[in-house]
């Protein structure tokens, strides 16, 4: 005879997941209470059920479900007869994957009761498994809610918002004996950290500044949410602009994205300096006006921040070496080795504009030289070059928004808007001829008894969308040659 805590040991349960799942199990079955008749026991096999869900983790993860199902089905638990003994068995198997009663023949051994028991046991397990589904046992679920408009469950925590969503993609027999699971999850610290991705850590601390912003000052976005906001959106152009020049910045992928790398990993092989300045300067203006409890949250990113500002000097430098880009590397080193060496905290970071200045005249020089390739263009040619072409007055665009702090207005501005106004206008003339393909494919697979009305309206469309591509690339071809920077 074997207890539940000798088989989680035998097992090697995670404990502190299982008793988590334990804990939400038995909330959410005692808030059933109100609207099902729920026993002092069936609330017992719920907690049971949460600790032994995951039980054949260890043994075969990808079938856990099923092997946790056969190795509970066998055991014979203290306290714990043969038929609560299937119970558990299938709540087990129905904790993970489509639940289809008809397929489980254990289920089929119960009474009609047991079997409404067990559903109502996998409705809560399943909700309370996917509370956890960050697997920090962070989420707190603060209020449970249940009337006939819907239940509703209040969550708090770092992954409030990824374990509610978790729930309630896992809530589908909780909704068809309940009422609907609706969540609302607010995080209570940013929850990121070296070791996140970029984009993942971006997205949450984007979402934990704008949910305390919108708590505190309803209605309002401090400047330094909105400016951390776009040095977080800016970092992947900066990792394509050096890119070019052989220094990887640690963005895969091209103009489309693909997912950023950690923020560790940034730090070790060269990270976007001037966007994580800025992204330094403005949380520091966030924290200045917050509480310590604020600030005690964000001082963890913002150390992985400082750190990769001040190891992207160093990085980027041996890159660039090694791409050859002879003259930028002698900028660089004559101003690393003007830096106070005193401690890292008082290094300058390597995006400051004087430094731009020596890094982007490449980089702004090579992205003229992508787009000068088309100055031949012609309203007949290839929706392949046009094509080529948007992309490569994007790319000059990218480059030189960010090179807007290294030169003078009043050189960079006519570049920056004539490459925004080209890439714009390319982008709607191909919008538009797809369009028009669109319409003339739907208008060929019209059947014969189509009306006449129908043929002409269609046909109709489609004039109008190639009229409006040939007024977009009629502004392309009517714009001057790209104006040069440097004179």
């Amino acid at each position: 005879m074997e207890t539940v805590a000798s088989l989680c040991e035998r097992y090697q349960v995670d404990l502190a997941h299982a008793r988590q799942v334990a804990a939400h199990t038995v909330v959410l079955l005692k808030a059933l209470r109100a609207r099902v008749p729920v026993s002092d026991r069936l609330i017992d096999l719920g907690e049971m059920a949460g600790l032994l869900h995951n039980l054949a983790m260890t043994v075969d993860e990808s079938n856990h479900h099923t092997v946790g199902r056969d190795l509970i089905a066998a055991a014979a638990i203290e306290g714990v007869d043969a038929t609560e003994c299937a119970m558990l068995a299938c709540t087990t198997r129905f904790h993970r994957k489509k639940v289809d009663a008809e397929a489980e023949p254990l289920l089929q051994t119960l009474d009609a009761a047991r079997r409404e028991d067990v559903m109502v046991l996998t409705a809560a397990l399943r909700v309370a498994d996917g509370l956890d589904y960050s697997g920090g046992q962070t989420t707190r679920l603060a209020a449970v809610t249940i009337t006939d408009a819907g239940t509703w469950l209040r969550l708090r925590g770092p992954f409030a918002v990824e374990d509610g969503a978790r729930a309630l993609v896992k809530a589908k027999p909780w909704d068809a004996r309940f009422p609907i699971l609706h969540i609302h999850a607010r995080q209570t610290r940013p929850g990121a950290d070296g070791d996140m991705p970029l984009d993942v850590a971006a997205r949450r601390t984007l979402r934990y500044l704008l949910d305390t912003t919108a708590l505190r000052r309803p209605g309002r976005l401090p400047d330094a949410v909105g400016r951390t906001r776009a040095a977080l959106r800016r970092v992947g152009v900066w990792g394509r602009l050096f890119q070019r020049h052989g220094a990887r910045s640690g963005a895969r992928g091209g103009a489309r994205g693909g997912g950023v790398r950690s923020l560790a990993h940034l730090a070790t092989r060269g990270a976007p300096a001037r966007m994580a300045e800025a992204l330094v300067r403005d949380l520091d203006a966030y924290l200045g006006s917050g509480d310590e409890q604020r600030h005690a949250d964000l001082a963890p990113l913002r150390a992985v921040w400082v750190l990769a500002r001040d190891e992207a000097a160093r990085v980027y430098a041996e890159r660039l070496s090694r791409a050859q880009v002879r003259a930028t590397v002698r900028h660089l080193r004559r101003w690393a080795e003007q830096r106070p060496k005193a401690t890292p905290a008082a290094l300058s970071p390597l995006g400051e504009p004087a430094c731009l200045r020596h890094i982007g005249p490449p980089a702004l020089e090579r992205a003229l030289a992508d787009v000068r390739v088309f100055d031949t263009l012609t309203p007949d040619s290839l929706a392949q070059v046009r094509d080529r072409y948007r992309r490569a007055a994007r790319r000059l665009a990218d480059v030189a928004d960010l090179l807007r702090d290294a030169l003078p207005a009043g050189r960079i501005q006519p570049l920056l808007a004539q490459a925004r106004l080209v890439s714009h206008a390319l982008g709607r003339a191909r919008d538009a001829q797809r369009a028009a393909r669109e319409a003339l494919r739907y208008l060929a697979a019209l059947p014969e008894e189509a009306s006449t009305t129908l043929r002409a309206a269609v046909m109709a469309f489609a004039a109008a969308m190639d009229a409006l591509a040939h007024e977009h690339l009629s502004t392309v071809l009517s714009q001057p040659p790209f104006p040069e920077p440097w004179s």
